[in-house]
Formats: structure tokens, sequence, C-alpha cells
């Protein structure tokens, strides 16, 4: 209820194509790991994004969120227990940088703040 109704309807749209009965190899795909999930809901609360990300299960049941702008790229794993890892890739001056962290998911915004998150997550940038 406190997503938009449209992002919401984003995010739960990708999880069941996620595990479309269609689709589902046995042996290489993985549920959503619950605790995974309640982190990357708790993710999107604080970040409140204008754009949803794309997201993936990793080969451990993590889901991974990825938001992207031109060339510039963020990918975040939400991990167990409210912790994330976090990859940026930034083309600043016509060459690429990238930064990696992992935090507890509480601190997304303060670790983000520096990569001016507004191009991935603002529908007007």
């Amino acid at each position: 209820m406190y997503l938009s109704t449209e992002l919401r309807g984003k995010i739960f749209k990708q999880v069941d194509m996620l595990h479309s009965v269609e689709d589902w190899d046995e042996e290489e795909d993985e549920v959503i790991n619950q605790s995974s999930f309640k982190s990357f809901l708790s993710g999107l609360l604080l970040i409140d994004p204008e754009v949803g990300p794309g997201i993936g299960i990793s080969y451990e049941g993590n889901l991974i969120a990825a938001w992207t702008a031109g060339r510039d790229r963020l990918t975040i794993e939400f991990l167990s227990n409210n912790h994330a890892k976090w990859v940026i890739n930034q083309i600043i001056d016509d060459e690429e940088e990238r930064a990696a962290g992992y935090i507890k998911v509480a601190r997304i915004c303060d670790c983000l703040a520096p990569y001016q998150t507004e191009s991935w997550f603002n529908k007007s940038t």
C-alpha cells in the first residue's frame, strides 16, 4: 500500500513472470528467497523510486533489482536479513567508473546518494 499502484503492479507482474509455470526449469530456476524479498520491499520503500527496476533471481534465490539510464547501471542484490550488495557503473567524462558495496538496507539511500541516483529513480530525468 506504500507503493504506487503502477509500480506495485509492475513489480508483481515481474515476480509472476519469474515464477511462470510455462518457463520453469526445475533443475536451474530458483524461487525467490522470502527473506530476500522482504529486504527488497524494505529497500524499495526507502528508495521510493518513480521508476521501478527490472528484476531477476540469483542462483541463491536472492532478488536482484537493476535500473538503467543510458549507459549507466545500478544493480542491487537483496540478501537475507535486510542486507544488500550493490554495483554501480557510470560513464563520467567519457570514462567508465565502478563502485560497489555491501550494506544494511536501512543505509541504502545514504550509500547511493553520491552517485546522483535521480537518473535511475526519477521519471523526469
